[in-house]
Formats: structure tokens, C-alpha cells, sequence
């Protein structure tokens, strides 16, 4: 076995044999079975467990009759290094990802060894983004969580201005998802401009609603409340060891349908009065 072997597998797939892009392959299913093996970092899977997943809707004989198709359609398209893909019994598969660079798997170690801007650097768009097959869906998802959970990590530790531009970086990735606009929200707020906090949620809510008909989550709507009624502590007033964040207020405990009228009363009115007792 000679030569370089790189497989991306963020955004759409690409892989390279020395720099080449890799010979057309027949079929798309050989395609998606070279990811599933990378996936699994060169360690051995049941050639029933991969046939069953890339023809999950296919009885098993047939599976497995396909699967062999498919697997010589790989070897030929490695040429030279077709020993990459290995058949340790009879009953497995293997890839060989010596001298070889697969960025899904770097950056599931930047996540393991506590690397987080590498990780997010890595991160060049959804795992497998033009693979539509069943199995790439928790491994899309899965890695998006991390990505997202970095990008949080990291907003907490920059200053304002550079958790901004971070929080802003996961929610084009996340763009339906409360996390990060949270986390834009707080941001915003910490670098002192408590009018495009507000903004975020209110520009949210209403994408958030054309596109899928839901409303902000509790938390995030809170937030909100909280922001455009004065209660969070300003800026300056952050405790700055060990967190970049003010510690945060108790929220509204079993007023969540009062919570989201009065939220949903600013988005309509500047001004909003709440009327009763206090405590």
C-alpha cells in the first residue's frame, strides 16, 4: 500500500487518492460505504451490520449479495490502494486509514482531548450533507451537537465582542435551534448593546415562526422577558471569576403561560405593565 488517502466528510463528501480526486464510483452506495467504514477509524464491522445499514429496507441475502457488488466497486476505484479496505474473516470489513487524513474523525478528537476551536475550525458544514441514506442521520446529528456544544464553550470564555461573532458562527449553523441565540442574546447584552439582544429574539421568533410554525422555547422567550424588563444584572456588573456570564436569576417558576403573553405583548408594545402583588 502506497500513497496518501484524504476523505472529507463535512459538507459534501470528497475524497483523494494522492491528491486526485477518487475514480468515479458505479454507485452511490460505494460511496456511502467508504464513509461508514472511515467512520468507524479502521476498526472491523460485520459485513451484515454494514449491509443491513446501507440496504436497510432489503432482505438480507439480497443485502449481503449487494454489498459484494459494492465492495468490488471500491477496490477498483482505489486502484493501487485498494488493500486499504481489508476483510480481517469472512465475515467483516475494515479500512486501513494509515497515512490517511479524515476530518470527521480529527475532529472527534479535538472534541475528546478538550480542543474546541480546532474542532469548530474542522467543521466545514453538516457530516455527509449530501447523503441522504438513514445511518448518516445520528452521525450528522451527533456531530452537530458538538460543534454547537464547542461554539458554547468557547462564547463563555471570549470577551463580548469575540463571543458575538462566535454565538452569531453557531447560529448559521443552528439556525432554528434556542441554544444559540441564547447565546447571541447574552453576548450581545455583555458587550453592551441591549437594543440587538433584543433584536435577536424578536428577528428569531419571527423566522422561527414563518419556517416551522413554533415559538422560541421557554428558556430563550425568559431570556427575553428578563432582558426587556431590566432584571439582568448590566454588563458591568458581571462577576468576572470563573465565568464570563452573571449568575443568572431564578426564572419564572409556573408562569410559563404568563411568561410567554408578556413576551409575546413587547413583541407588540414598547412598553408593557404588569399589575400585582409583588414577590
Amino acid at each position: 500500500m502506497a500513497g496518501r488517502l484524504r476523505i472529507d466528510l463535512f459538507g459534501t463528501m470528497r475524497v483523494r487518492l494522492d491528491d486526485e480526486p477518487l475514480p468515479r464510483l458505479r454507485s452511490r452506495k460505494a460511496k456511502w460505504l467508504l464513509a461508514l467504514l472511515a467512520l468507524r477509524g479502521g476498526e472491523p464491522v460485520s459485513r451484515g451490520h454494514v449491509a443491513g445499514m446501507l440496504w436497510p429496507d432489503t432482505d438480507a441475502k439480497t443485502a449481503l449479495t449487494n454489498l459484494r457488488s459494492v465492495v468490488s466497486d471500491l477496490r477498483r476505484a482505489l486502484g493501487p490502494q485498494s488493500e486499504r479496505l481489508r476483510t480481517p474473516d469472512r465475515g467483516t470489513l475494515a479500512f486501513d486509514l494509515r497515512e490517511s487524513g479524515v476530518d470527521a474523525l480529527a475532529f472527534d478528537a479535538a472534541i475528546r482531548s478538550g480542543e474546541p476551536e480546532r474542532a469548530v475550525a474542522l467543521y466545514t458544514g453538516p457530516l455527509l450533507q449530501d447523503c441522504d441514506e438513514e445511518w448518516a442521520v445520528p452521525e450528522r446529528n451527533a456531530r452537530e451537537r458538538a460543534c454547537l456544544d464547542a461554539f458554547h464553550r468557547m462564547t463563555e470564555a471570549a470577551d463580548p465582542e469575540r463571543a458575538v461573532e462566535l454565538a452569531r458562527r453557531a447560529s448559521e449553523i443552528a439556525p432554528w435551534q434556542d441554544g444559540p441565540r441564547r447565546d447571541l442574546m447574552n453576548a450581545s447584552f455583555r458587550a453592551g448593546d441591549l437594543n440587538a439582544a433584543l433584536a435577536v429574539y424578536r428577528d428569531f421568533a419571527q423566522a422561527l415562526r414563518g419556517e416551522t410554525g413554533r415559538t422560541p422555547d421557554l428558556q430563550t422567550t425568559d431570556l427575553y422577558v428578563r432582558l426587556r424588563s431590566g432584571t439582568l444584572p448590566t454588563p458591568a456588573a458581571e462577576t468576572p471569576a470563573g465565568s464570563s456570564f452573571p449568575h443568572p436569576i431564578t426564572s419564572f417558576v409556573g408562569r410559563e403561560d404568563e411568561t410567554l403573553e408578556v413576551a409575546e405583548a413587547l413583541r407588540r408594545h414598547r412598553l408593557v405593565t404588569l399589575v400585582g402583588l409583588g414577590g
